[in-house]
Formats: C-alpha cells, structure tokens, sequence
C-alpha cells in the first residue's frame, strides 16, 4: 500500500484532492494488503458499510482486500491482467472507464 503522503501526491496530481472525505494510507493501519485494514477503517471514518463502499484497485492484493471488506471492487489493468484481477465486481483497462460505467 502507498504512504499517505504517496496518495496525497498522486491524488494533487490529477486535481483530485478536494474530492475526497478521508484519505488514509499504509501508516494508518497495522496490516497491509491483501488484509481489508485499510479500506474498514476509511469506511468507519465515512460511517458507511463496507458495501456501501466502492474501491477502485489495480493489484491483485488490492482486490482481495477490497473483497474482505466486503466492498465493491473496480479492477484496472494498470499493472496486472484480467486473469489476475479476476476477483474483481468489474474490470476496466482505463480509469476513464469508470466514469462511463457510473454515469
């Protein structure tokens, strides 16, 4: 999982930042992925249920967790395939994808 600090990069880099509640990171929790830690406990800090939320994820650890949780979970094949990522609710080989999907 990325640091806080990582996610906070990335999500400034694409202007992203203002669109999120809560944002955690690695640091946050004591078990990283494929444990669901990290997406409970931003779910807690929303005060939503786990399938109230939805994870977009790009690793096979990612998805397992996200599906631990008990999450919905959007798998793009940024760095692995659609075999690998097979657990995933839907599969997308671009982000732009996603908004496709939701709209």
């Amino acid at each position: 999982g990325s640091s806080l600090e990582e996610v906070k990069v990335i999500l400034n880099t694409f202007s992203l930042i203002d669109k999120f509640k809560v944002i955690v990171g690695a640091e946050d929790v004591a078990k990283g992925k494929p444990e669901p830690e990290i997406y409970l406990l931003a779910a807690r800090k929303l005060k939503l249920l786990p399938n109230q939320c939805l994870v977009i994820e790009d690793t096979v650890s990612g998805v397992e967790a996200a599906k631990s949780a008990g999450m919905i979970c959007i798998a793009i094949t940024n760095t692995v395939g659609k075999k690998e990522l097979i657990g995933a609710d839907k599969i997308v080989d671009n982000i732009s994808e996603i908004k496709i999907i939701y709209e």
